[in-house]
């Protein structure tokens, strides 16, 4: 079984991890992702195959 794991900031670094995550490179389940810019986040987060969930301050 994966590890689940949340990635906090939807940077250059969570990108490249949610992608390698997202194409199977990073045998991980991302439960969630928090991000300070929620928008920029839920934007990439559409390229994804399988998004996980936005977390956010009222979730």
């Amino acid at each position: 079984m994966a590890k689940a794991i949340g990635i906090v900031g939807c940077g250059a670094i969570g990108q490249a991890l949610l992608r390698a995550a997202d194409t199977g490179k990073l045998p991980v389940f991302v439960a969630g992702v928090s991000s300070r810019t929620e928008g920029r986040a839920r934007e990439f987060l559409a390229t994804l195959e399988n998004p996980p969930p936005t977390l956010t301050e009222n979730s």
